[in-house]
């Protein structure tokens, strides 16, 4: 078990200055408001490890809620639209860390040491990205008559030309034409 100090007891439930909270759960008190475990603009990085994270969670205390200790707060954020956090127990009435405070600590520290909870989870959102990408950016460029799973063999057929960023899949133009070139799915513009 991890040793939990005054100071991360806390640092943990500590209100932040700039946030405004009209719910019932004790934050400032018992509860912490948690990390922000996801935004608008999340990638599928982070949309991964809040999966896993809220599964975790569930498998260890239950559904969410205050009655098993944890749940998810969405909030508002001036910047990115919105942000949930994964509220939790930090303490109990007698002041000790709880199990929730712990297994937070542990994800966070495992968090920073592989930086991906789940390379299967990761890798699936990340190939769904690239299939949505493919679809929003790749439709242009393609002839009529194409295969219904067109966007699945352009993926593979672009698997090395992808870069993944923070906020998901990039292939350049030049490479997504180059490869609908040689699939023979490229529309050739008009001289």
């Amino acid at each position: 078990m991890q040793s939990i100090s005054e100071a991360d007891i806390r640092e943990a439930i500590k209100r932040p200055s700039d946030f405004g909270y009209y719910g019932d759960l004790p934050i400032g008190t018992t509860w912490s408001l948690g990390p922000m475990i996801l935004n608008r603009d999340s990638g599928p990085l982070e949309q991964s490890n809040a999966a896993v994270v809220k599964k975790v969670f569930a498998e260890l205390f239950g559904e969410e809620g205050e009655d098993n200790g944890w749940e998810v707060t969405r909030c508002n954020h001036w910047a990115v639209g919105w942000v949930e956090h994964l509220s939790f127990r930090a303490i109990d009435d007698a002041g000790v860390p709880t199990k929730q405070f712990i297994e937070m600590l542990r994800l966070n520290a495992e968090v920073e040491e592989n930086v991906c909870l789940d390379e299967d989870d990761l890798c699936a959102r990340e190939h769904e990205a690239l299939i949505e990408y493919l679809e929003w950016n790749a439709t242009r460029f393609l002839k009529e008559s194409v295969p219904d799973d067109w966007p699945e063999v352009l993926a593979r057929e672009v698997q090395n030309d992808v870069h993944n960023e923070e906020s998901g899949p990039w292939v350049s133009d030049n490479d997504i034409k180059a490869a609908l070139e040689r699939l023979e799915w490229l529309e050739q513009e008009d001289e």
